[in-house]
């Protein structure tokens, strides 16, 4: 969405920056195909349609029966209008489920299109020895925890990502061991037999799960969050959860979001909606897993990053998608 601003068209032989749809998206794919089958190729496609505005399709209201919500017309929702009706106390529990219902139809939109995806792929004959990874960059705050989107918190609902991987050679299995986003590059290249001797390379590759040689146990998982103010974390580890809010007050739906406590515990396995805040009662575990915590914080310095210099175009995305 920000493009080659932040590198992102480095090293690819065709590359679209332009806002469309997941049609759109598929169609693109299908022009490109015939030069592509030539050889070995690797193809991102960033599904943009579970952003607002929520573009307009056959499946915006087939999980309810209400019709058009004058206030949430697809295509024409600002996450900016969503806010200032939260905070005039305007939105309503039925506009919150139309919402939900919008967002509901726009997943079904994308999952129709990866189905067409992968029929243009069986067509080519190019599905034996093509791996297939679905997953996302975030998920989506419906006020599980008084929000709406996604960048206020580092709750489950945001951070619990679907992760899918197709090849031949895969058995068809679901695993329930924590992976990262970090992990699918070099699963990918493990997956490919293509070294990365020498490379500094964040992730671990789960190419032994998929192939079910080990039972393995969870990676710890570490998350950093840098929108709507400082930034916050979390860390996973065998299914407890540490969260660190470095900023107390920001703004967020509904004006100034104010986050009760510095740390947060949850016990997932117990509490898998993180309602119970256990930070006063598992004082022990507490202890060990903010240590463990801070040890990530000083390996993974995000704040020391570089900021990156964006254009005018790069700008007015970012404000449309609600980052800026």
């Amino acid at each position: 969405f920000a493009g080659r601003s932040f590198n992102l068209d480095q090293g690819f032989d065709f590359y679209s920056n332009k806002r469309t749809n997941a049609a759109e998206l598929t169609s693109i794919f299908t022009s490109l195909l015939p030069r592509l089958k030539k050889g070995k190729f690797f193809t991102y496609f960033h599904f943009m349609d579970l952003h607002l505005p929520y573009n307009k399709n056959m499946f915006n209201y087939f999980f309810s029966n209400r019709g058009e919500n004058p206030k949430l017309i697809p295509g024409k929702i600002k996450l900016r209008d969503v806010r200032k009706l939260a905070k005039e106390e305007k939105l309503t529990e039925s506009d919150k489920i139309d919402l939900r219902n919008l967002y509901d139809g726009q997943l079904k939109y994308v999952d129709e299109n990866i189905g067409k995806l992968l029929k243009i792929l069986k067509k080519e004959s190019l599905v034996e020895n093509t791996y297939l990874i679905i997953t996302s960059d975030h998920g989506e705050e419906f006020w599980d925890h008084g929000h709406f989107e996604h960048g206020h918190t580092l709750y489950n609902e945001l951070i619990h990502v679907p992760l899918i991987i197709g090849g031949n050679d895969l058995k068809p299995s679901v695993k329930t061991k924590s992976v990262r986003n970090i992990d699918i590059f070099p699963t990918i290249t493990d997956l490919l037999k293509i070294p990365l001797k020498g490379s500094n390379i964040d992730g671990i590759s789960f190419k032994r799960k998929l192939a079910g040689v080990e039972s393995g146990i969870d990676f710890p998982v570490f998350t950093t969050g840098i929108l709507y103010g400082k930034n916050k974390y979390s860390l996973i580890e065998n299914k407890k959860k540490i969260i660190l809010n470095t900023i107390k007050k920001r703004k967020g739906m509904g004006g100034k979001f104010r986050q009760k406590k510095l740390y947060e515990f949850y016990d997932i396995s117990l509490d898998p909606k993180e309602r119970r805040n256990l930070v006063r009662v598992k004082k022990v575990e507490v202890s060990k897993l903010i240590r463990s915590l801070k040890r990530y914080i000083l390996v993974n310095p995000v704040s020391k990053q570089k900021s990156a210099i964006i254009d005018e175009k790069a700008r007015e995305r970012l404000k449309t998608l609600g980052y800026l």
